[in-house]
This record gives C-alpha cells, sequence and structure tokens, in this order.
C-alpha cells in the first residue's frame, strides 16, 4: 500500500514528545536511527512533535533529523496530549513511543518487531543509567512485577510509555487520551480492557536515564499529591467503562 505522494507507508512510526529537551535529546535521536537502520529493509519514519520548547531543542534536533522525520509544533498539549499528537501524525502500522532522554540499544527494533508478530502491545523492560549513561545496577522489573491483570494496572500502574510499541488498529480503538490520565496508563489499561494481546518483554533495550528533569519519571510519580492520583484513577474507571460500553463486544 502507498500513500498519496507515491511513497511506501512506514512499517514503523518512531513518536517522540519533547519539551525542553535539549541536554539530551541529540542523543536519542542518534540512537534511534542506528537501531531503525540496523532492521534490514525497514520501512520508518520519526515523528517529533515538540510541545513549544522555549529553550533550543528545535535548533538541535532539526539538523539530525532523519530525510523520513517530520518535526510539528504542539502547543502546551502536556505529555498525554503531545504524545497523542505525534501518533495522529504518523503513517507506519507499528507504533513505537519514544522519550525525548533516553538511549536505545541498537537491537531495540528488531527485538519489539519480533514480538509484535505475535502480540499487539509489547512492553519492555528498562536498565536504569545515571545522567552520564553510567548503569545503576538494576533494571524497572527489578523493583516491580508486571502484570496483565487490569484490575491491578489501574491501581497500581505496570506500563511505562517509554518501553511501550503497539499496532496501529490498538490506537484506533482507544483515542482520544482522556483528560487527567497518563498516556501509558490509558494505552495499558484500555488495550487489557478490550482484550488485545499483551506481552511484557524481559529484555532491556532502552537505557532509561534517571533525572532531575524526567518528564515520565518515576520518582515525580510519586511525588504527586494524593488526591491527583486518586482523582487520576477515578477518570480512569470512568474512561474504561465509556469505551466498554460503546463497543458491540470486547472479546475477539
Amino acid at each position: 500500500m502507498n500513500s498519496e505522494n507515491n511513497t511506501p507507508l512506514p512499517d514503523v512510526s518512531i513518536c517522540l514528545a519533547s519539551y525542553n529537551g535539549s541536554k539530551y535529546i541529540a542523543d536519542q535521536i542518534k540512537s534511534i536511527i542506528q537501531a531503525c537502520d540496523s532492521v534490514e529493509n525497514l520501512v520508518w519514519e520519526l515523528i517529533v512533535s515538540d510541545d513549544l520548547s522555549t529553550d533550543n531543542t528545535i535548533e538541535i534536533i532539526r539538523p539530525l533529523m532523519p530525510k523520513n522525520g517530520l518535526i510539528i509544533s504542539g502547543s502546551n498539549l502536556g505529555i498525554s496530549k503531545n504524545f497523542e499528537n505525534a501518533i495522529l501524525k504518523s503513517r507506519g502500522h507499528f507504533i513505537v513511543l519514544s522519550d525525548q532522554d533516553d538511549v536505545w540499544e541498537i537491537g531495540r527494533i528488531s527485538y519489539i518487531l519480533d514480538k509484535l508478530k505475535r502480540h499487539d502491545l509489547v512492553v519492555c523492560n528498562l536498565k536504569f543509567v545515571d545522567s552520564k549513561l553510567s548503569p545503576l545496577g538494576f533494571s524497572m522489573w527489578d523493583n516491580i512485577t508486571p502484570s496483565s491483570s487490569l484490575a491491578l494496572n489501574i491501581f497500581r500502574n505496570r506500563f511505562t510509555g517509554a518501553a511501550m510499541a503497539f499496532k496501529r488498529e490498538v490506537f484506533e480503538e482507544i483515542y482520544p487520551f482522556p483528560k487527567g490520565i497518563l498516556h501509558d496508563v490509558w494505552i495499558g489499561c484500555a488495550s487489557l480492557l478490550l482484550k488485545y494481546r499483551v506481552c511484557f518483554l524481559p529484555g532491556s533495550p532502552i537505557l532509561f536515564r534517571r533525572h532531575d528533569n524526567n518528564n515520565s519519571d518515576v520518582g515525580r510519580r510519586q511525588r504527586v499529591l494524593r488526591f491527583r492520583v486518586f482523582s487520576s484513577r477515578i477518570i480512569l474507571v470512568f474512561s474504561l467503562f465509556r469505551i466498554l460500553i460503546s463497543k458491540k463486544s470486547v472479546f475477539r
């Protein structure tokens, strides 16, 4: 299948949400290009949605963008809607989310594409590193156990956006992302509700930086006021109920 301008539709769309990411984003874009180019005959694209950065993020990434890359502007959307904005501009069959401050290892794309042959959404493990990419000696799932239980993920989320990849039809069924819920929580929980095939991968082909300015840092989430956590759970349950009743059947 070809697009209107007679160029092949990409197999994979890398969707990166940026905001004031000048300190680390160059490393991430370079690693994305290396990981994608290492897969033979892969047609891919990179979509960067920048949420009106006030630093020089755009000036840094513009010369690094591949020919199959696109920079679009958000409008102070916030992280979840900024990712949604990137996905809406993408065209690939597989959607891979990317934070602006991580680094992908060379086998990242081949690893998840192999698993997406049999699953609709995959979540890989993450290696924690410091701001200079020095290993911290542990991974994301050393401290938590991934689970495909919808009830558990509603109350204690196991999905991390930086580690997620999914088929386009998943996005099309769960769009739009509700306000007041983090995008990874929504994608994960809605996918479980709709009986998509979800797989947690033990491999950790991403170097996940821990630093004071993480947009999706676990520590930041832990500092969120209890009221906001409770409120987001209420919104999540309501949104899941709404998507449930809008479908004729959740079974496939």
